[in-house]
């Protein structure tokens, strides 16, 4: 890849994104930029970078984030960017009416300026599980998790099988973070 990577990872609440988002960080020397996230207050205004985001979803141009995460890249030294989403975007098909998704057209934007996106997922029950069971103490409970993520019922993996690694083994335990990031690296950093 000539240029360093940008990669956003999209997802419902809990599957995953900032844990495999900080291994990315220290395993593989990316910049983690975390739009999403336990903290308090907006993870896009708290990067700076609320403006490059309004114009992606609005504008449906990639360009002006695509060039400020760039910009950070080189002057950090980092390898690349992982960027992880809120669990409101979710790739969908272009006509489809979600609250914040990324369509098909805009994938293909974003792909064109060398941003990619990777969306973690498995059977929305144990992503659910996953979200409520939190290590971290910000679990959820089934009413707020179905609140927070309707949108990605409607979503099908098959249909962008390209993008999704599935984060969950046959038995519903969550893969082990090693193997996740091995994936993410032969398929996302080639």
């Amino acid at each position: 890849m000539s240029e360093a990577p940008i990669i956003f990872l999209l997802g419902p609440s809990g599957v995953g994104k900032t844990s495999l988002g900080n291994a990315l960080a220290q395993m593989l020397g990316m910049l983690h930029i975390l739009f999403d996230g336990p903290s308090a207050g907006d993870g896009v205004d708290a990067a700076k970078l609320r403006v490059q985001w309004d114009t992606l979803l609005n504008a449906k141009d990639p360009h002006p984030l695509a060039d400020e995460v760039r910009k950070r890249i080189k002057i950090s030294g980092h390898s690349g960017a992982v960027i992880s989403c809120p669990s409101g975007v979710v790739s969908a098909e272009d006509l489809q009416a979600l609250s914040w998704h990324f369509s098909r057209s805009l994938l293909a934007k974003m792909k064109s300026c060398g941003v990619r996106c990777v969306t973690l997922f498995g059977p929305l029950q144990h992503c659910r599980d996953a979200a409520i069971n939190r290590a971290d103490g910000t679990g959820v409970t089934i009413v707020s998790w179905d609140q927070n993520n309707p949108d990605w019922k409607k979503f099908r993996p098959e249909s962008f099988s390209d993008q999704v690694i599935n984060v969950f083994k046959d038995d519903g335990r969550r893969r082990g973070i090693d193997d996740l990031v091995r994936e993410f690296q032969e398929r996302f950093l080639v």
